[in-house]
């Protein structure tokens, strides 16, 4: 096992079971493990799963919390564990390997400490098995939308010219889940500063209002109703907020392949007025997230015309990210994962990735002022990133 430290990250060539029993006090983890496919004929997409099923195969297991034996049986093809086999067996060793480090990663977390993990369509509800089984609570599945995808296809040829075996792939499943609070969100959030999503940090924005603040009022106690049932203008000043719309569970990359996709909405360019009514506290049509606390958003407009992809959050990668030396064939965007990270993760908290790979999580984090811990047992992938840490480093907020 090799660590080093890069300023706030800490990095280890190793493998995650020889890392992860030393840790504690986790606050997030954002992570893409392996899909369980062999991505591309990459054999560490289903050489550990095949190893641990392997090994499995001969020991039994303490029961799950259904009570079923968790031994995977030895089957002729459980050996193909990881790889296009679409048996029930090779499903089965998928799904106890995720169980295997997610119950290591539970362990190393702090009570109401989130966990985001990318998966394949094909073998997602495997890895939530796995990840529920050990002790986590499902949250909420996200969707990452992409125009990239190329279809891994068998093409058929004579009479069947024109039939293939798959559809190009243009999402990922993202699995959101959380261990267990303390008692309730907010005596978690009071006692470990995890349990919560960070929303106000992760709105949507359209483009032209980032960074544009608005006037947040509160209605005094006792103010009149005028004539047309609403109240009368009658606030105190409590600070500002800026604009955006709540956080979806759907992301894209923005390319014109997925923003063609949605549907034109030029009627929701205009301003919203945040008028309240006596018969349930506030109109349906009060923008930013409506009254909390007694507070609310007045006549904020959304400035954005066009596409409904404007809903959602849009995530670009580019060629510079990557970098010429980076071969690692399933790089995700810095600033998607800057994204996840701030949304599960309490200011300056630890984030741990035990499947590292090129580091982009470790990239993220590092930009958002969060502390990475990553993991990667290639050498191949833990050089590169460590290179691109290296260089992001010198360069303070390089992908802000």
């Amino acid at each position: 096992m090799q660590a080093m430290r890069v300023r706030n990250a800490t990095l280890y060539h190793a493998d995650m079971t020889d890392v992860l029993p030393s840790l504690s006090g986790i606050d997030a983890v954002v992570t893409d493990p392996p899909y369980g496919i062999r991505f591309m004929g990459r054999a560490w997409d289903g050489t550990d799963i095949e190893e641990r099923a392997a090994k499995r195969a001969s020991q039994k297991q303490s029961p799950d919390r259904y009570g079923n034996d968790r031994k995977v049986p030895r089957l002729s093809r459980s050996e193909s564990a990881g790889t296009y086999d679409t048996s029930v067996s090779a499903g089965r060793a998928f799904a106890v390997w995720a169980e295997d480090w997610a119950r290591m990663t539970f362990a190393a977390m702090k009570p109401g400490a989130h966990l985001v993990a990318f998966g394949s369509p094909r073998m997602f509800h495997r890895l939530v098995i796995g990840i529920e089984d050990a002790g986590f609570e499902i949250r909420d599945t996200l969707m990452w939308v992409f125009g990239s995808g190329f279809p891994k296809s068998k093409n058929l040829h004579g009479n069947m010219e024109g039939w293939g075996t798959a559809l190009k792939p243009a999402f990922e499943p993202i699995l959101l889940a959380r261990k267990p609070l303390e008692g309730t969100v907010e005596q978690n959030v009071a006692k470990y500063g995890t349990g919560a999503l960070n929303i106000d940090a992760c709105r949507v924005h359209a483009d032209d209002a980032q960074g544009v603040e608005y006037t947040v009022k509160r209605l005094n106690p006792g103010a009149s109703v005028n004539a047309t049932g609403n109240w009368k203008q009658e606030a105190e000043y409590c600070g500002k907020t800026k604009p955006g719309r709540w956080p979806a569970n759907l992301a894209h990359d923005g390319s014109e392949e997925v923003v063609e996709r949605f549907p034109d909405t030029p009627g929701a360019i205009a301003a919203v007025t945040g008028n309240e009514s006596t018969a349930n506290g506030f109109s349906g049509n009060v923008y930013n997230g409506g009254m909390i606390g007694g507070r609310r958003s007045i006549s904020l407009p959304r400035n954005d015309s066009g596409s409904a992809a404007r809903f959602f959050y849009c995530a670009k990668t580019s060629a510079s990210e990557r970098g010429e030396f980076n071969t690692h064939p399933t790089v995700k965007p810095i600033a998607l994962m800057r994204w996840l990270c701030t949304l599960i993760t309490p200011p300056g908290g630890r984030i741990l990735d035990p499947f590292s790979g090129s580091m982009s999580t470790g990239l993220a984090a590092l930009d958002a002022g969060f502390e990475p811990i990553l993991i990667e047992r290639e050498r191949e992938y833990f050089d590169i990133g460590y290179r691109r840490i290296l260089d992001a480093t010198k360069q303070p907020r390089l992908f802000a």
